[in-house]
């Protein structure tokens, strides 16, 4: 996505690994989505420059990609019923599968199955957003990937 200017909104915070998994909660995934139905909803035209970024093992964000969906996924996540359903599904399909899937709670091929599980449940869960990762540049600057 394109780089950051003076109308881009950027939510910010950092998961201290070991502490916490180095990949957006639920609980994140919510917050983005909500953010930017927000936005949205009182009429900014700078919704669509919202990014949500973590600094863990990395530096990824969540971006929209899919405006009607992450709008649709943002007014259901305004429901509490919703939220703690999302939630416990975050739990299982992400945090719980990417256990199962190395048989463990840390290192490389956690981190690795988390990424994957946590693609794949954007994309299930229809919220219209999408995983960046970014690398530092010679230059300094951060060039942003899409994780496919």
């Amino acid at each position: 996505f394109g780089p950051i200017d003076y109308s881009s909104i950027i939510r910010l915070h950092s998961h201290h690994y070991p502490g916490l998994e180095p990949v957006f909660s639920g609980q994140d995934v919510k917050n983005a989505a909500v953010f930017f139905k927000t936005k949205v909803g009182l009429g900014t035209d700078d919704a669509t420059n919202v990014t949500s970024i973590l600094v863990s093992t990395g530096i990824y964000a969540l971006r929209v990609t899919d405006e009607n969906k992450a709008m649709q996924f943002g007014v259901r996540a305004s429901n509490d019923t919703f939220v703690k359903m999302f939630l416990k599904n975050y739990k299982m399909k992400v945090r719980k599968q990417s256990q199962d899937d190395c048989n463990c709670t840390f290192g490389a091929a956690y981190e690795q199955a988390l990424f994957n599980n946590l693609i794949l449940f954007l994309n299930t869960e229809n919220t219209g957003l999408s995983l960046y990762s970014a690398t530092i540049t010679i230059s300094g600057n951060l060039s942003w990937s899409l994780i496919p």
